[in-house]
This record gives structure tokens, C-alpha cells and sequence, in this order.
């Protein structure tokens, strides 16, 4: 039960984020944004899919919500970093960048499942 609903929380936050990076591409597209403003985006998106997932995995479980929410989005980061370096090319690993990530995605799904 526990599994299928992370699995769930995991599905809506990816689908949360294929929505908002559309968006994000959208707007690049149509004002020409720096890539700062790009990163900046791309984080917020991290942090709203994440959230979005925690909340997801809490309001399911409902037992100790912001521990699923936690897990949530740790599983997020594990997926995002998989699917990274299965069609990265080689480049080199920031390790700093890396664990802000984690604890962007982490602290994300805490966040949704205490809320939840």
C-alpha cells in the first residue's frame, strides 16, 4: 500500500514537473531568458514537483507524513539523477550542486507532507 502510493505521489510530481518545464521552455522561447534566470526556474520547478509529490505521498499514507513526504523526495532526486546520467554525456559531477539538489528535493517533500 505504502509502495503504490510513493509510486503514485512519484508519478504526479513528474508529471507536475513535465507541465512546469514546458512552461519554463515556453518562456525561454518566447523572452530570450538568461541562464540564470533558467536555473533559478529550473529549481523552482524542483522545489513545486517535490512539494507536489510530499503532499501527494502524505495525504495517501497519512501516517507519518512528513517522513513520506521526506521519502518522496528522495526519490525524486534518485530518478532525476538516474535518468541524468543515463543520457548525460559524460560531463564532469559537481558533487556541491549534487547534494543542494538533495536537499532541495528532500526538504520539497518534507515541506508538502507536513502540509498535507
Amino acid at each position: 500500500m505504502k509502495g503504490k502510493s510513493l509510486l503514485k505521489a512519484l508519478t504526479g510530481a513528474y508529471f507536475l514537473t513535465l507541465l512546469l518545464l514546458l512552461v519554463v521552455a515556453f518562456l525561454l522561447f518566447r523572452f530570450d531568458l538568461g541562464e540564470k534566470t533558467v536555473d533559478a526556474c529550473i529549481t523552482a520547478v524542483y522545489i513545486l514537483s517535490c512539494f507536489f509529490g510530499g503532499y501527494l505521498a502524505g495525504r495517501n499514507i497519512r501516517h507519518r507524513k512528513f517522513l513520506w513526504g521526506a521519502a518522496a523526495g528522495i526519490a525524486y532526486f534518485l530518478l532525476l539523477t538516474a535518468v541524468s546520467c543515463v543520457i548525460g554525456r559524460g560531463g564532469a559531477i559537481n558533487f556541491s550542486q549534487m547534494l543542494f539538489t538533495l536537499l532541495l528535493c528532500t526538504g520539497g517533500g518534507v515541506l508538502g507532507g507536513m502540509l498535507a
